[in-house]
């Protein structure tokens, strides 16, 4: 009797920590077939600022409220110049990220615009001269990271003004 209630009790601990688990881990890795960004890294800048870039890479891992997390201490967010930033505080950080088909998946594209500093990620084109590109998950092993969907539910709250 003791060892079927401590059985249940794994089973149901092991389903649960399952239920509300992050993605597998990845690199972030640039896609645009023929363009000077194929396959090129994407990390944060010294700004924050989502780039571009050769020689760094970042980790990412999609949360189960379906946050976007880089290199497990800060979030993606949308900044006031359309820009993907990241930030420490999870309160900046916006949800609605998944894998699809090994990319991040996200309701916004992901337009690289060519400025002084390097290729900086906007959530929407800045000019006609930039490169919409996915943006691969690749495994530590090299394989593609798996389908990812966050278990988020919609909450819908209604405040009544006072008559």
């Amino acid at each position: 009797m003791q060892f079927t209630n401590i059985l249940i009790s794994l089973v149901a601990f092991s389903f649960f920590r399952k239920a509300c688990a992050d993605s597998v881990p990845f690199t972030l890795l640039s896609i645009f077939s023929g363009s000077v960004l194929q396959y090129a890294s994407i990390a944060p800048n010294e700004d924050n600022i989502l780039q571009v870039v050769t020689p760094n890479h970042s980790t990412g891992v999609i949360t189960d409220e379906g946050f976007f997390k880089i290199n497990n201490n800060t979030y993606v967010y949308i900044n006031e110049k359309d820009q993907y930033a990241v930030s420490e505080n999870k309160c900046d950080a916006i949800s609605g990220f998944s894998i699809r088909d090994a990319n991040i998946n996200f309701k916004y594209p992901f337009a690289a615009h060519n400025q002084t500093e390097g290729w900086i990620l906007y959530s929407q084109n800045q000019s006609p001269q930039d490169i919409g590109i996915a943006i691969a998950a690749i495994t530590s092993n090299g394989s593609f990271a798996p389908d990812f969907i966050p278990n988020t539910t919609t909450i819908t709250t209604t405040t009544l003004s006072p008559a």
